[in-house]
């Protein structure tokens, strides 16, 4: 498979590369942690939004295991080198990804689908990303961070 050559490299021998997000969420319904059925069910029961939102202002109103996971500069290998592998691929390839989908518990902001994505784009030190929430979120989000663009 072509994205094996991506397989256990260090982030020094990732290729250069940019991220090109899917906002229009045609295409690729499903994402890593859901398939079409469980993702039509989960968002378009709810409503979601799209929001363009500072990478470290997200990190750090995370939970703590989701804050030391994504500043620490673990080997690729620590992590799930498939998946890591994919998404360079896919990066590489100009193909969309989903942003990540984050939401709200007890008290701070977790990764329900898009670790992964998130650790390439801290690594590869991204600024802004998109990110995914439910709509009924969204009150919640404007009262932790500021300015979020809303898409």
């Amino acid at each position: 498979m072509e994205f094996e050559k991506y397989l256990n490299l260090s982030k020094n021998n990732w290729p250069d590369f940019n991220i090109k997000w899917n906002l229009k969420l045609k295409d690729s319904l499903s994402s890593d942690n859901f398939n079409d059925t469980e993702f039509v069910k989960e968002f378009f029961s709810r409503g979601f939004l799209i929001g363009l939102i500072n990478l470290n202002d997200l990190i750090n109103n995370m939970h703590s295991f989701h804050q030391e996971k994504l500043k620490e500069n673990l080997p690729v290998k620590e992590l799930e080198d498939v998946k890591i592998a994919k998404i360079i691929y896919s990066c590489v390839t100009n193909k969309e990804l989903l942003p990540p989908y984050i939401t709200f518990c007890l008290g701070a902001f977790s990764i329900k689908d898009g670790w992964h994505r998130l650790r390439i784009c801290s690594e590869i030190k991204e600024e802004k990303i998109p990110i995914l929430i439910s709509k009924d979120e969204k009150e919640t989000f404007n009262k932790k961070i500021n300015n979020i663009e809303w898409l």
